[in-house]
Formats: structure tokens, C-alpha cells, sequence
């Protein structure tokens, strides 16, 4: 008798129709019809209830039609259920079951208060995704909703708990100061969820900080993003995050400097913020493609350190800061550097000439700054470059004629105001 069966991953390329020759695959422990066509399949709830060996339900980007009494209850029949992933539909509501391990319903259309106070049913859930759909409500201990706020009660319950997505759900997460997590989070995904004005002690990891051994291998995740925070930074917080591999803090108004020690992470996105001081000695190096963005904040000083930096550096942006002085002539660092972003700062002195070792990049921007001399000719060795934005400085000689020789690829260039 089969027992897996996956269709899934065609490009939309098959139309599968009605659903009811799958309640003849008593047997089926996998269904897998995800990238499907099921915009007719009007039976799909139905049929799926009354699979009861089913553990796996993939029904990612199918098209899944809307259905009245969406919120069904497998309890009776497919308790075995423990994967489900409806994400990236247009479901007007939830649909809870009873998972084991995983809870996907990001980027629908889930509304309001539909059948969230299911979740709380689902104690030994290990990830929830709510991400990307349009929840008002709160949910509450006793079922009912009354405002949008989720208080540490509505998690009480979730000892397993892993990975956790609310983002641009616009809830609000009211906790007690001091509370600790029942479970131990390594993804935590809250952009745009109302999390201040309080910087949230709550998502401070209970676990010890990775030996430098093991930091390599982490996908721990953080994004508090314009998440309402008007707030100091912990004095925990690089401490505990420190080997996290994607931190993104960026657009509330947090103040704070950056840390003394080294950090290891491949993502961090510090950008529309209050930090303010100079880097310190820093070190990012994750043997993958990373990006730093430290913009619109109030950084002073050098920015000597980046030279420490090690790692296959992508994007690199510490425009519209107070940063001064000459930058340092190492980019040979960075071959693998496809945006660069030095604008509205107060540099000054020359180009450095190492620039011509970015090979890859495609996006220069040194704006709204102090650089004097001429344009480095090692700059045309810059081939791939689309964007090249070095207007507002005190640059002087000729427009060197490699600029329409080599750089064939530019689509925007500007020169003004030197």
C-alpha cells in the first residue's frame, strides 16, 4: 500500500482537481502536492481529515480555495499528524491541527482573531509560524479576545518550542520583567510585532554562549526589527549573541556602542538606530556570504577595524554616520563584496586604490563626503559595476575615459558636486 506520495515542486505545472482519490490511500503517511495547482480542490479539507496514518501534509503555494468551515479539528482522526505546511496561500482564516513538531500558516491571509486560541492546544509544538498575515487579536488563556496583546500565559505550555515567527502580524507581546521562557528558542522572528518601548529581556538566550568551536555551525536567529524598541541595548546582549548568525535590530531607536570583542555572525543589520561611539575591533568570520549594515546611526570615528574583518563579505553599509578620517586602503579583503555603501559620512583624503579588487561589485556609493584627487584607475577594473554614486565631494581632474570603456554595465553614475 503507498505510503509517501509526492506530486509537489512542478512550477504549478500540474492541476490536480478534486481531492477524493487520495481518502482511497488509506495507508498514506506523506502527502506532498506542494507548487500544485488545487484551486479547485474544494474537498481538500475533508478528504485530508480522513487520512489516519497521515504525519507529513505539504500544501505550500497551492492555490487552496477558501472554505467556510476552514477551522477543522483533527483530533479524532489523523492524530499521527506532526509536519504541516499551508504557508503562501490566500486562506482567509486558520486552519489548527493538532502538530506534534511544526505549524506553518505564514504569508496568508489569516485575519483577526480566527482560530488562534487553537494554538494553545498544541503543547508539544517544536516551530510556529504565523509570519506575514494579518492578525489583530490576542491570544487569550481562556479563549476568548479582547485585545492584541499576548502575555508569557499564552506560551505556558510550549516546553518544545524552537522556532518561533510572528513577524508583521502586528501583535503586541506584553510580558512580566524577569520572565523566563519555558522553552529555549533558536529562532526568533518578531519584525515588526510591537515589542517595546522596552528593549524585551525575554528574548536574551537561556543557553551558555557557543565556544568558538561550535559557533561556525549555529543558525540561531534574531529580528527584532522595527519592532517599536526606544531603548539602551542590554548590557547582555553581545554577550549572548555573540554567535548568533543573523541579527537584524534594525529600525526602532535603540542606542547603544558597539562591542569591544569580537562578534561572529553572517548577518547583522544594525541600521536606523541611535548607536553611536566608534567600532571597536571586530571580527565576522563565517566562511559564507554575509552582510553588515551599521546605517543611519550616529557612529563616530575610524573605520580602520574593517580590515579585520574576515569572511566572504557581500554588502558592507555604514553610510549616513559621523564617520571621519581616511579610509583604509584593504578592500583586496573582499572579493566577493557586491554592494559598498561609505555615503554621508565625513571622509576625506583619496579613493583608496584597492577599491579595483572588488571585482564583484555592482554597487558603489561614496557620496556626501570629503574625497579629494582623482578617480583611481584601478576602479575600471570594477567591471560588474551598475551603480556608482560619487557625487557631493571634492574629486578634481578629468572624468578618465575608462569610465565608458570599462564599465559598460553602468546604469546610474553620478559625478555632480565635485
Amino acid at each position: 500500500m503507498l505510503e509517501t506520495l509526492r506530486l509537489g515542486g512542478n512550477g504549478r505545472v500540474f492541476s490536480v482537481g478534486k481531492l477524493e482519490w487520495l481518502s482511497y490511500l488509506s495507508r498514506l503517511k506523506e502527502v506532498n502536492l506542494s507548487f500544485t495547482n488545487l484551486s479547485n480542490a474544494n474537498d481538500w479539507s475533508l478528504i485530508i481529515n480522513h487520512l489516519p496514518l497521515l504525519q507529513k501534509l505539504n500544501l505550500r503555494d497551492c492555490d487552496l480555495p477558501s472554505i467556510s468551515s476552514f477551522s477543522v479539528s483533527l483530533t479524532n482522526s489523523s492524530t499521527s499528524l506532526n509536519t504541516l505546511d499551508l504557508s503562501h496561500n490566500n486562506l482567509p482564516s486558520s486552519a489548527i491541527y493538532p502538530c506534534d513538531n511544526l505549524f506553518i500558516l505564514a504569508e496568508n491571509q489569516v485575519r483577526g482573531d480566527s482560530g488562534l486560541n487553537e494554538i494553545r492546544k498544541l503543547p508539544d509544538i517544536n516551530i510556529l509560524d504565523l509570519g506575514y498575515n494579518l492578525l489583530n487579536g490576542s491570544i487569550s488563556k481562556r479563549n476568548s479576545f479582547d485585545s492584541d496583546v499576548i502575555s508569557e500565559a499564552h506560551f505556558s505550555n510550549f516546553t518544545y518550542l524552537r522556532n518561533l515567527d510572528l513577524s508583521y502580524t502586528s501583535l503586541t507581546l506584553k510580558v512580566n520583567t524577569g520572565w523566563i521562557l519555558p522553552f529555549q528558542l533558536s529562532q526568533r522572528k518578531h519584525c515588526s510585532c510591537k515589542l517595546g518601548p522596552r528593549f524585551p529581556d525575554w528574548v536574551r538566550p537561556q543557553r551558555d554562549v557557543l565556544t568558538p568551536r561550535f559557533y561556525k555551525y549555529s543558525k540561531d536567529y534574531l529580528d527584532i526589527s522595527a519592532s517599536g524598541i526606544l531603548d539602551s541595548l542590554p548590557y547582555w546582549f553581545w554577550d549572548k549573541f555573540w554567535g548568533f548568525s543573523y541579527i537584524n535590530m534594525s529600525f526602532n531607536q535603540i542606542s547603544g556602542t558597539f562591542p569591544n570583542a569580537s562578534i561572529h555572525t553572517s548577518h547583522l543589520d544594525l541600521s536606523s538606530n541611535n548607536f553611536s561611539g566608534p567600532l571597536q575591533c571586530f571580527s565576522l568570520d563565517i566562511s559564507k556570504m554575509m552582510s553588515i549594515n551599521l546605517s543611519k546611526n550616529k557612529f563616530t570615528g575610524s573605520v580602520s577595524p574593517i580590515c579585520n574583518i574576515i569572511g566572504d563579505l557581500a554588502l558592507f553599509d555604514l553610510s549616513n554616520n559621523l564617520f571621519a578620517g581616511v579610509v583604509p586602503d584593504c578592500f583586496e579583503s573582499f572579493p566577493f563584496l557586491t554592494a559598498l555603501n561609505l555615503g554621508d559620512n565625513g571622509f576625506s583624503g583619496s579613493l583608496p586604490s584597492s577599491l579595483g579588487y572588488l571585482i564583484s561589485l555592482e554597487m558603489l556609493s561614496l557620496r556626501g563626503n570629503k574625497f579629494s584627487g582623482e578617480l583611481p584607475s584601478s576602479l575600471q577594473n570594477c567591471a560588474k559595476l551598475k551603480f556608482l554614486d560619487l557625487s557631493d565631494n571634492e574629486l578634481s581632474r578629468e572624468i578618465p575615459m575608462w569610465i565608458g570603456q570599462k564599465l559598460s554595465s553602468l546604469v546610474f553614475l553620478s559625478l555632480q558636486g565635485n
